[in-house]
């Protein structure tokens, strides 16, 4: 069997069509034929039904289709590793983040510029813990900034910082001469929140549950930066991570801590165990570790 050989099926199997298989893998329709029927014939069983309309595969076809991409994606992965060992010193690294790290990564990003001025850096604001969880499976990125711990066996995750959730009101809201307020206390108001399936709806909803209430809201977003508006404008209040607002200005906002309870998360930086990364990259973890540990 040859990679040849799976490429081509694979090929097949994804575009379902002879004709579109052999337009994209530059070869004529009888070649991509025999090669498939060659495959076959090594492997001793029919991977394909053909019919006049298109592509089908068999069972055995389904199962080898999983093995063939798997494979495929195994040697891109190490093609695009030896390019990076070639590279190494003068390469680039890729980084997922998410929208509270913005304030704090240029910080990380002077220092490492210190010891490695000439590496680019490419910066992905991939909101959703699961765009991040993709991208390092994809080897989209060298590691990522993450809202909870990792679930793949390939993933690592390494808490780098514990971070409490605040209230931020408008300027004309009655609670702005407070600094602190009671979880409670937002039972009744509008709670723009984050859309479902976002880590930072999911610890905001749990505080509000444990404080004995649903929140209600007419909003959803998806950036804080979304929120920090609407909230500016005078449209409701909202719960923004406490490292979102640390850094940046607070012009047109009130910012109160919240108690009873008091919402937390943990940030993760997580990254691909079974990936080679370059030492510039682990420089920069580490970088990112030690900015925090000097912090707690």
């Amino acid at each position: 069997m040859e990679f040849r050989q799976l490429k081509y099926f694979a090929c097949v199997a994804r575009n379902r069509k002879y004709t579109t298989a052999a337009e994209q893998l530059h070869i004529s329709q009888p070649s991509l034929s025999n090669a498939i029927k060659t495959l076959e014939k090594e492997l001793d069983c029919q991977l394909i039904e053909r019919t006049t309309r298109e592509v089908k595969l068999t069972e055995a076809g389904e199962v080898f289709y999983k093995h063939a991409c798997h494979i495929l994606n195994e040697v891109q992965h190490a093609q695009m590793e030896m390019k990076e060992v070639k590279d190494i010193g003068k390469g680039e690294i890729s980084i997922g983040v998410i929208e509270s790290a913005k304030f704090w990564m240029p910080k990380i990003i002077k220092l490492f510029r210190e010891t490695y001025s000439n590496v680019s850096i490419k910066i992905k604001e991939l909101i959703e813990f699961k765009q991040i969880e993709e991208a390092l499976i994809s080897y989209d990125i060298h590691f990522g900034i993450t809202p909870r711990s990792a679930e793949s066996s390939k993933l690592k995750s390494i808490p780098i910082y514990q971070e409490n959730f605040v209230l931020i009101v408008p300027p004309d809201h009655p609670l702005k001469n407070s600094n602190t307020v009671s979880l409670i206390k937002v039972k009744s108001e509008n709670l723009i929140l984050s859309q479902q399936g976002y880590q930072t709806r999911q610890n905001i909803l749990e505080a509000c549950r444990k404080a004995g209430f649903e929140p209600k809201g007419l909003y959803e977003i998806e950036r804080f930066e979304t929120a920090r508006s609407l909230v500016e404008s005078g449209l409701g209040i909202s719960i923004l991570p406490e490292n979102y607002l640390k850094y940046a200005p607070l012009s047109g906002i009130h910012l109160l801590k919240i108690v009873n309870p008091t919402p937390k998360r943990n940030v993760y930086l997580t990254y691909h165990t079974e990936r080679y990364l370059p030492p510039a990259v682990y420089h920069f973890m580490s970088l990112i570790k030690s900015f925090f540990d000097s912090k707690s």
